[in-house]
């Protein structure tokens, strides 16, 4: 076993200090609090758009990204090509931000997928000499001779291909937390019951069915975004949702088959009103799937 301390002076002795330090020792401590991802100022950081005349060129935005210690920043827009499109039936291309350990650098390239009539991303290189994340993604249909902005999905927000940077403390899902917290709470109750009876356990009972934990499933629909730019806003009717945040303690979190989706939209809530909840969106095009999420509220005492 080896102990690996730092960073402390370095002391000279005969010509040689006791104490030195590579880059990799310091990419290995900034890594520990500092996520992978695009920085999330500008929110157009490292983003991929298509040329205002089409053709088989994007840009890379100008911006900061972040893997596994190490750094790189964009102080202007950068050209890629997308290789010429098949013949016959269609790839998907990735646009990736690559951190190359043998040649020192993070450089931004194209990786194309297999040309199918289902085509599907490249498996991103993660190992010993390379570790890639995916800026978009680009679907290239047969013969096209230029890329529209249509033609480009961001996967800057998706965590499992890219992600936007954080610290070492990240949002917390709540959902399962409350769902430990019920448990816990059904557990002392059920033992609490066998010690109660009559109109003690049923008083008991009332108030606790007045302040307990509900949830309700919701529905983002994508002919209900009101807006025709960032950030998007729709307003859900959900039973039960106080006008003020002061009575009553409300999370949400989408469903595990919308988590995707909600993450690449880049969902937030953000208003509650009597009966209803307000969520905005912060991607480059309205969402355009239906997406499903809980919101649970419990009143507070």
């Amino acid at each position: 076993m080896s102990i690996y301390t730092g960073f402390f002076d370095a002391v000279e002795s005969g010509g040689e200090f006791d104490r030195v330090y590579s880059a990799e020792d310091f990419a290995r401590y900034f890594s520990l609090f500092i996520g992978n991802g695009v920085f999330p100022n500008p929110s157009s950081g490292l983003q991929v758009v298509a040329q205002a005349s089409p053709n088989m060129n994007v840009s890379v935005s100008a911006g900061d990204g972040w893997i596994n210690g190490y750094y790189i920043r964009l102080d202007a827009s950068e050209m890629l090509t997308i290789p010429t499109a098949p013949s016959s039936l269609n790839r998907i291309d990735s646009v990736i931000m690559g951190l190359d350990y043998t040649n020192r650098q993070i450089a931004l390239y194209i990786r194309s997928g297999a040309v199918s009539a289902n085509p599907t991303p490249v498996v991103l290189q993660r190992d010993s000499s390379v570790y890639e994340l995916e800026l978009a993604q680009i679907l290239v249909n047969e013969s096209v001779a230029s890329i529209l902005q249509s033609n480009i999905t961001d996967m800057r927000p998706n965590s499992a291909r890219c992600g936007i940077v954080s610290g070492t403390v990240s949002q917390i899902d709540t959902t399962g937390l409350f769902a430990q917290y019920n448990e816990a709470f059904s557990e002392w109750f059920e033992t609490l019951q066998d010690e109660l009876s009559g109109d003690v356990a049923t008083n008991l009972q009332n108030q606790i069915n007045s302040i307990k934990l509900k949830t309700a499933l919701f529905t983002l629909s994508p002919s209900n975004w009101n807006s025709t730019a960032p950030p998007f806003t729709q307003t859900v009717s959900i039973t039960g949702i106080l006008a003020s945040e002061s009575g009553q303690l409300v999370t949400v979190a989408p469903t595990v088959a919308s988590r995707d989706n909600w993450d690449s939209g880049v969902i937030i809530c953000t208003g509650q009103a009597s009966g209803s909840l307000t969520f905005e969106s912060y991607a480059d095009q309205a969402p355009s799937v239906s997406i499903q999420g809980y919101a649970s509220y419990q009143e507070v005492i």
